[in-house]
């Protein structure tokens, strides 16, 4: 997951594809730890109504807060 927040942040992908990616990598993952998930999920929350409202036109500085709050989160679970 970290590895897609860089590569939006690099320019690599668009911010659709990163809300899509992170949730599939998500799912992916298949964590049991439901308390893991529900906090993953109220942080990617926002980002998934941006994209909803915005689709791709959504500019770093825009979600950035968000963004670093996800990256927060993951690196203090991993």
């Amino acid at each position: 997951m970290v590895e897609l927040l860089d590569a939006y942040q690099a320019g690599n992908i668009d911010f659709f594809r990163l809300v899509g990616e992170l949730e599939g990598a998500l799912d992916a993952g298949e964590f049991q730890n439901s308390d893991f998930t529900k906090q993953w999920y109220q942080l990617w929350t926002p980002l998934e109504v941006t994209r909803a409202v915005k689709g791709s036109d959504v500019r770093y500085e825009e979600v950035a807060s968000d963004l670093n709050a996800l990256r927060r989160f993951l690196a203090d679970q991993f």
